[in-house]
């Protein structure tokens, strides 16, 4: 198997000047360079049986289950909005977060915003449409609530004007409507709401929340999302 890691065509290697052998890595069988006057082409072989890439974060390792898989998803601007994260936490569950706490939330917003995005394609699909709308998502009387709840707390903070930024664009087989897109960012803050308050069942004598409590928030809301 072999992926094209930087800029250039197989047709370009057809025309190399010269190939370089390049010293081999783990989990790389071979590593070859092609130079031609414009440009440079690199390959590489995966060795067999060796994953092409690996995520360091045992969180994000999730099967997406019989579901279509989701691809290329908007990339974070990691951080963005930090004291407003840090605002909501306080207000909302009187929890003092950091920067790796900060980061691990928007993983759980990416994740669950996906998720349910996922759910509301296959509704879509089900009913012969050919677009996601906001009544396909599957938004529970619960977490209904939170939207409401979300919006009311955040007259003070801001943050969804945060999440506009940053909720997550999947591009699932079906596209999604305006109005879809539009809501994105009060479920967010709905999930937010909702996934911060249950650090505080998980203990609430909790004020900053370590590895293995963000672990079990997530572990809930997979039961659920």
């Amino acid at each position: 198997m072999y992926a094209l890691t930087r800029g250039g065509t197989r047709d370009a290697v057809a025309d190399a000047l010269h190939k370089e052998r390049i010293p081999t890595i783990p989990g790389v069988h071979r590593m070859s360079e092609y130079s031609t006057p414009r440009k440079q082409v690199l390959f590489t072989e995966i060795a067999p049986g060796y994953p092409s890439s690996r995520k360091g974060h045992k969180m994000q390792n999730q099967d997406p289950g019989p579901l279509q898989p989701v691809h290329n998803l908007k990339p974070y601007k990691r951080f963005q909005g930090t004291h407003q994260i840090e605002h909501f936490f306080r207000t909302a569950a009187s929890l003092d977060v950091d920067k790796q706490d900060i980061k691990r939330y928007y993983e759980f917003v990416d994740q669950k915003v996906v998720d349910l995005l996922l759910v509301a394609q296959h509704t879509a699909k089900a009913d012969d449409r050919v677009r996601v709308e906001p009544r396909d998502l599957p938004i529970t009387k619960g977490l209904q609530e939170s939207i409401h709840a979300f919006e009311a707390l955040d007259l003070d903070i801001g943050l969804e004007r945060i999440l506009e930024k940053t909720v997550p664009e999947p591009q699932i087989d079906l596209p999604y409507s305006e109005e879809t897109e539009a809501r994105l960012p009060a479920i967010a803050g709905g999930l937010s709401l909702a996934f911060a308050r249950t650090f505080k069942i998980i203990d609430p004598q909790l004020k900053h929340p370590a590895t293995e409590q963000w672990e079990r928030a997530f572990r809930i809301f997979d039961l659920l999302l």
